[in-house]
């Protein structure tokens, strides 16, 4: 499993256990989003840099 693979992995993790406590989904804290935009933006970057797009083999 690479890097931005094992984040993803934990940010679905995070979620499913916020979404567990959270019985209606309208009383989610906005702090999930964040940390859920933050993990996503980490795993592109740590992609991108990697210099997978683009090069050839």
């Amino acid at each position: 499993m690479n890097a931005p693979t094992a984040i993803l992995a934990a940010a679905n993790v995070f979620a499913a256990q916020v979404m567990e406590e959270a019985r209606d989904p309208t009383t989610r804290s906005p702090w999930f989003w964040v940390v859920l935009l933050v993990l996503a933006v980490l795993a592109l970057a740590w992609y991108l840099r990697a210099g997978t797009i683009g090069r050839r083999p």
